[in-house]
């Protein structure tokens, strides 16, 4: 009985993500859209990045907070619009690239897990579809998953890292080249809504283009 439970609650929430999830026009116009700022701002993906490695060692990169963010996994090639001083671009972080954002309603994952549940997969269907396009087949495809505050920051850190590559492991599956798509965890550095941080919105999976 239990087991049919759950096969309908499976069921159920495969469908209401089918139905809340964007079109593969949709996101395709978005990620083309991402692309283009990304493409303006001279990002580019950091060849030298390690999670293990990064992930051992201080997030503090001071004095290079203007030319990489603080995981060093994207270079900002290009300068800060005219009229801002050289102290003012030290002072503060860049940007966050710009992305198409999927909340955990479209991208899911069973609590404290990291394996994709089948809700998960006519969004990412849809997505490996959009990635396809002519104008998206040279891109390098970057796949952040973050998490919110509630509990250790550490692990939350690790388990947005696995849960970024079990969606990069579904798109490689679906026929993205291995090569031109990246998983990189921030955990909870980087929430989407600062002010709560342990607020539903958090916990979501940003697919962000930068030039090939």
């Amino acid at each position: 009985m239990r087991g049919c439970v759950l096969s309908l609650l499976a069921l159920s929430l495969s469908l209401a993500s089918f139905a809340q999830s964007p079109s593969v026009e949709d996101m395709e116009k978005q990620l083309q859209n991402a692309l283009e700022v990304n493409r303006t701002r001279g990002l580019t993906f950091n060849q030298g990045y390690d999670f293990e490695r990064d992930n051992a060692r201080s997030r503090s990169l001071s004095g290079a907070i203007n030319t990489q963010d603080t995981r060093s996994a994207f270079v900002y090639a290009k300068p800060e619009p005219s009229g801002t001083t050289p102290q003012s671009n030290a002072a503060r972080p860049p940007a966050p690239p710009a992305s198409l954002a999927l909340n955990e309603s479209l991208v899911y994952f069973d609590f404290d897990s990291h394996s994709l549940t089948p809700a998960s997969y006519a969004t990412l269907t849809r997505l490996a579809t959009a990635l396809k396009s002519s104008t998206l087949a040279s891109a390098t495809i970057v796949i952040a998953g973050h998490t919110d505050s509630s509990g250790d920051k550490a692990y939350n850190e690790e388990l947005s890292q696995k849960r970024a590559e079990s969606v990069r492991t579904f798109l490689i599956g679906a026929g993205i080249s291995t090569n031109s798509v990246r998983a990189v965890g921030y955990g909870e550095t980087q929430p989407k809504l600062p002010d709560n941080p342990t607020a539903d919105a958090n916990r979501r999976v940003e697919i962000i283009p930068i030039p090939g």
